[in-house]
């Protein structure tokens, strides 16, 4: 398999500054292109922005999908996974639609470094973890997100 982001990376648009958003998205396009779905081994198919939750879907056996690419190692020492996760209420509403595709990468080497899946079924309601909601200062006032806790998926 290739773990090249290069080509992934030439599809983001010059404008985009952000290093998380550039390589969460070229994390994303790299799912598409090298990894069969952990659910059937089916192609997935990466979904337009902004879809709640779902970032690929399996055109196989219609599974969901999650990507959230990292920098940092995928586990802590305890074997769990916390990733950051979008808006808690939403993202509580949708437990049991998707499951997640984690991506270590490296920024220096443009490559991925390690890949995890968790599927929908091991995903309840009690891995989802409040974070404190936005200050009234914030841009985004009272806004709230959340942690996906994932214990016993390293190995």
């Amino acid at each position: 398999m290739d773990y090249s982001l290069t080509q992934s990376l030439s599809l983001i648009p010059n404008n985009w500054k952000a290093q998380g958003r550039i390589y969460g998205e070229a994390c994303e396009f790299w799912i598409e292109e090298h990894l069969p779905c952990p659910s059937c081994g089916g192609k997935l198919t990466k979904l337009t922005a902004n879809e709640k939750s779902i970032d690929h879907t399996c055109s196989s056996c219609s599974a969901n999908w999650q990507a959230k690419a990292s920098k940092k190692k995928l586990l802590r020492r305890d074997g769990a996974m916390k990733i950051t996760g979008a808006e808690y209420k939403t993202t509580l509403s949708r437990v049991g639609e998707w499951g997640i595709i984690a991506i270590q990468y490296c920024k220096d080497e443009n490559k991925v470094l390690d890949v995890r899946t968790v599927s929908a079924d091991k995903i309840t309601e009690d891995c989802i973890i409040p974070r404190k909601p936005l200050s009234q200062n914030a841009r985004r006032a009272g806004w709230q997100g959340c942690y996906i806790l994932l214990e016993g998926v390293g190995a």
